[in-house]
């Protein structure tokens, strides 16, 4: 396997789409909506979700090219995600100006001033140079909140590129090594590194693993029909349900070797649950995944200040502030609910605008560079 295979993964990816959604519904707080649900309180877990499949589809893309280079592997990655990260760090910024213009021009009393907390312009350069998940001293969850695992999967790139320079033929003990250690320490609460990298590293390194295993021939070997193979898909998701909506220690861990488990159920593509999945419109939303992980914090961001707007002009209370959290309550559960699916529509609506106008051409600009630098 010594180029680039083009095996597709039409079944992680659907998986991949459903998992952007789960987190856009995560981060919004609705009274007596469908948000509140234990497994939507949850699912910020399918972060750990996106490392473990990282891992296991870069290991695929890359781990067994020839003559892979440096210069050309970390172009690929670069153009893949700093074209949309730098336009939405580029967005709240502005969001950022606007609030100062109405507090300055309109004397609109907002919650907070512009360009304070998370905004702070001290956080811009370690933004845009995605490093504000890597030390104790920055804020990861600054400006665009999701950045932060895009911070982690970006200098992760790097390291499986490193990885695969030092240790061509034992490879596997360096994931392993990498993981177990970075496992142990969150198990353990041992912070050699913030705990965003290591959830990071463990989970990445775990996927390249669990890539190894779908490699071998004896994955390929065993065969299953079609209703023990859906017996297991659907034993597989009730588990991931489970973890994701219990209340367990170590809850982040036990979810990341699950997602495991799951990735080597669904990439056989065998039962029924799997053809479910590979439908038009659920690999549409795979698509637009990466965009509607990262959209989904300016859409909310901005129908928090609009009905922060609402409630001062007309002396609503749409919205709450309870600890450090904002809850949404438009009077009934129905109402409610309609706003978490008019939010998913604005934000899938945009993922589809950025993911034409800034992802593929962000895409198609890296790969015209590496064309050119091989020429």
């Amino acid at each position: 396997m010594s180029k680039k295979s083009t095996y597709r993964f039409d079944v992680l990816d659907s998986f991949r789409g459903l998992c952007a959604i789960f987190v856009v519904v995560y981060h919004l707080k609705v009274t007596s909506g469908f948000s509140e649900y234990d497994f939507f309180r949850g699912s910020s877990l399918f972060v750990e979700f996106f490392f473990v499949l990282s891992g296991f589809v870069l290991t695929h893309g890359y781990a067994y090219r020839s003559n892979l280079g440096f210069k050309n592997f970390i172009i690929s990655r670069a153009f893949r995600l700093f074209p949309l990260h730098i336009a939405l760090l580029a967005v709240f910024i502005s969001f950022e100006i606007c609030k100062w213009l109405m507090i300055s021009q309109f004397n609109l009393n907002m919650n907070n001033p512009a360009f304070t907390q998370d905004y702070s312009p001290e956080h811009i350069v370690p933004n845009m140079l995605l490093i504000h998940a890597w030390f104790d001293s920055l804020n990861p969850l600054s400006f665009n909140t999701p950045s932060w695992s895009i911070s982690i999967e970006f200098y992760m790139y790097v390291f499986l590129f490193l990885t695969l320079l030092v240790a061509i033929r034992n490879r596997w003990l360096l994931w392993l090594i990498i993981s177990a250690v970075a496992y142990t320490s969150l198990w353990h609460d041992i912070q050699i590194l913030t705990p965003e990298a290591l959830r990071g590293l463990s989970c990445f390194f775990a996927g390249a693993l669990c890539y190894l295993i779908f490699k071998t021939k004896s994955f390929h070997k065993i065969k299953l029909r079609t209703y023990p193979a859906t017996f297991l898909e659907i034993a597989t998701l009730i588990t991931v349900f489970y973890v994701v909506q219990s209340d367990i220690p170590n809850k982040s861990i036990i979810a990341s070797l699950t997602f495991l488990v799951a990735i080597l159920i669904f990439v056989r593509q065998e039962g029924y649950l799997s053809e479910i999945l590979q439908v038009n419109v659920l690999n549409w939303l795979g698509k637009l995944s990466y965009s509607v992980y990262m959209v989904h914090g300016a859409v909310i961001y901005v129908a928090t200040s609009l009905v922060v707007i609402i409630n001062k002009l007309l002396d609503k209370d749409f919205s709450s502030t309870v600890g450090n959290e904002r809850f949404f309550d438009f009077g009934g559960t129905l109402e409610n609910n309609l706003f978490i699916v008019s939010i998913l529509g604005i934000v899938v609506a945009c993922s589809w605008c950025t993911y034409r106008l800034i992802e593929l051409p962000g895409q198609k600009l890296g790969k015209t560079l590496i064309t050119n630098n091989s020429k």
